[in-house]
């Protein structure tokens, strides 16, 4: 699953999640029925959970590997823009690894 989370102290109402690197941007148009939401004591998280194509996988994989990626959150209430931090680049990189390296295992059993 693609994950995508703003919090903050404000709702911004989610419709889109924008990753940046140089030249390379992926636009993610959010389902509002795969948009999510929470009200904390002192902050709002909105979250975008939806399965990725593969294709999407690719482009990420090049975006999140740049050590300049940024993530900006539109929404139909403003927007919030940041860095991706080194944690999360690097747990991006491994998931998507374990996500092809679980569709060569699937392509390879589909033939038995």
């Amino acid at each position: 699953r693609l994950h995508a989370q703003y919090a903050g102290d404000h709702w911004i109402f989610l419709k889109e999640v924008i990753l940046k690197s140089g030249n390379e941007v992926f636009r993610m148009a959010t389902d509002p029925t795969l948009v999510f939401t929470h009200a904390g004591p002192m902050t709002v998280s909105e979250w975008y959970d939806a399965p990725p194509s593969f294709e999407e996988l690719r482009t990420l994989k090049e975006i999140i590997g740049s050590p300049d990626a940024n993530v900006t959150f539109v929404g139909y209430k403003g927007q919030m823009d940041r860095k991706v931090t080194d944690a999360e680049r690097e747990a991006f990189i491994h998931v998507l690894d374990l996500y092809y390296t679980m569709a060569k295992l699937d392509e390879a059993t589909a033939g038995m």
